[in-house]
């Protein structure tokens, strides 16, 4: 058996291990758009993080537990299995002890709060939770997420996370920071401007295509 083909049958044995809810990676880039200053009884950010700051957040997620028999909500708590964030030379990595929480919505009402008529959305939203990460002052990292809406429900057909992000599609689509001192909150919020997500092929026919 030739070494290509090793790698062909080690590889294929992996996907029919892992089942068909293949690991979905993403990876998003955008800009800072707004840091706390300390105004308003917020903390000051604005020594460490600035407007139009890059920011760049990788994670990926496990859908083995996210049940979609609701083909238009679902929800899982630790589907998170990496996260990482760097925002000009700031950066932060979620603990293994971290956690996270993962909602998709398609074709739901959401609310009026972006979206201004009442046609069903897409939305996609997931926020994780203890980080190693650098304090700022003495507040320390305690949050991280990403939202991302479209308001005419075209960006995605299911309750499954995403196996794609077309950031023309969304309406918004943005990255946070949270940090806390005591009772005392900052955060940095970014807008998206560039997603991939490369996903690891789930089936066995999958594995042959990309090794023909």
């Amino acid at each position: 058996m030739t070494q290509a083909r090793s790698l062909l049958l080690a590889l294929g044995m992996l996907c029919l291990a892992s089942g068909s809810k293949a690991e979905v990676a993403y990876q998003f880039q955008g800009t800072v758009q707004y840091v706390t200053d300390g105004t308003g009884g917020l903390l000051n950010l604005t020594g460490t993080f600035q407007i139009r700051d890059t920011f760049i957040l990788s994670c990926t997620i496990d859908p083995a537990t996210l049940d979609t028999s609701d083909p238009t909500q679902s929800a899982c708590t630790g589907c998170v299995t990496a996260w990482s964030i760097s925002v000009d030379g700031y950066t932060g990595t979620m603990r293994s002890d971290g956690l996270s929480i993962l909602n998709v919505l398609n074709d739901v009402d959401e609310g009026g709060t972006i979206c201004a008529g009442p046609d069903p959305a897409d939305e996609f939203i997931v926020v994780a939770t203890g980080f190693n990460a650098a304090p700022v002052g003495n507040a320390v990292l305690f949050s991280s997420g990403f939202g991302l809406v479209d308001c005419e429900g075209s960006a995605w057909s299911s309750s499954d996370v995403p196996r794609s992000v077309t950031v023309s599609e969304l309406e918004s689509g943005e990255m946070t920071l949270t940090f806390l001192d005591g009772s005392v909150t900052g955060a940095v919020i970014a807008t998206l401007n560039q997603a991939t997500v490369p996903v690891r092929p789930a089936t066995w026919g999958e594995v042959k295509t990309r090794y023909r």
